[in-house]
């Protein structure tokens, strides 16, 4: 499962023998907006942004300044905090996000030949729903299923749903829940 799901199309682009399956959930072809395809900022929103990461970026801070969700109490925010911490310096999450700002991976959509679930949220407020729908009508023979939600993390919001169309895609089938004891 990916992301931003660069890394992933190449690699499934390049090495289709060896992908069995790829799941992309809040992905892009593009990061940023184009006169051909309107979704995401601009580069100048995009660093607009990325400014002040520094001050805010361990305390997760910067994501509500981005995007608050309702779902943030004291309890989650705090992990998030360490979660952001944990993964990357503000520096280094920067430049991740100028560099994934410079790619366009439209062209390769066309080429990927595994089976492909595309998950993206209707109202998701990080990434443009536009982005999934691209990606669906680019992709060969993608699946595409926007989920309830406005949440980008996809531990928040309808988990039930998304768990549920990935044990379809990978398993064919939805697995009962067990009532609990």
């Amino acid at each position: 499962i990916s992301d931003g799901g660069s890394l992933s199309l190449l690699f499934a682009r390049r090495y289709p023998d060896r992908t069995r399956a790829l799941i992309l959930y809040g992905s892009w072809a593009r990061r940023t907006a184009a006169p051909d395809y309107p979704w995401g900022p601009t580069a100048e929103h995009l660093e607009a942004m990325l400014a002040g990461m520094d001050s805010s970026w361990a305390t997760g801070l910067w994501w509500d300044r981005v995007q608050r969700s309702p779902q943030d109490d004291d309890r989650h925010q705090e992990w998030w905090a360490r979660y952001l911490r944990m993964g990357a310096s503000p520096m280094m999450a920067r430049d991740v996000m100028r560099m994934n700002a410079q790619m366009d991976l439209r062209e390769v959509l066309p080429d990927i030949d595994v089976p492909t679930l595309i998950l993206h949220r209707e109202h998701d407020s990080w990434i443009d729903v536009g982005h999934g729908r691209y990606l669906a009508e680019h992709i060969p023979r993608a699946k595409y299923v926007e989920l309830p939600g406005f949440d980008h993390r996809p531990w928040l919001d309808d988990t039930e749903t998304l768990l549920a169309e990935l044990q379809v895609f990978l398993l064919g089938t939805r697995r009962r829940t067990r009532p609990p004891r």
